[in-house]
């Protein structure tokens, strides 16, 4: 059953937005949770002063902290939908990093 449910929690959101996109969206996350929070982090566009970097670190820094709560509560499924929705809050920020496009 813990299988199951990890299984439900992180690729539940994953195919949701396959199928609401048509697949187009699928590699947005992996391309946000890595490329889009170095780059709201270290860009030096008119839009992304001190103030956009500042937040997108803190915005980081509560998804980790969401994610490790839900950790430290793996072995019920509340625990495992924090976990879960701090790694997608991750890709979110990321997503957010990329700026106005």
């Amino acid at each position: 059953m813990q299988a199951g449910q990890w299984l439900l929690v992180l690729l539940g959101p994953a195919l949701a937005l396959a199928i609401a996109t048509r697949g187009s969206a699928l590699m947005l996350l992996p391309l946000a949770a890595t490329l889009g929070v170095f780059h709201g982090l270290t860009s030096t566009a008119p839009f992304a002063g001190s103030g956009f970097s500042v937040s997108i670190a803190l915005a980081c820094v509560g998804c980790i902290a969401l994610a490790m709560l839900g950790w430290r509560y793996r072995a019920h499924f509340a625990g495992k939908l924090l976990c879960s929705a701090g790694l997608y809050l991750w890709c979110v920020v990321g997503a957010v990093g990329f700026g106005p496009q």
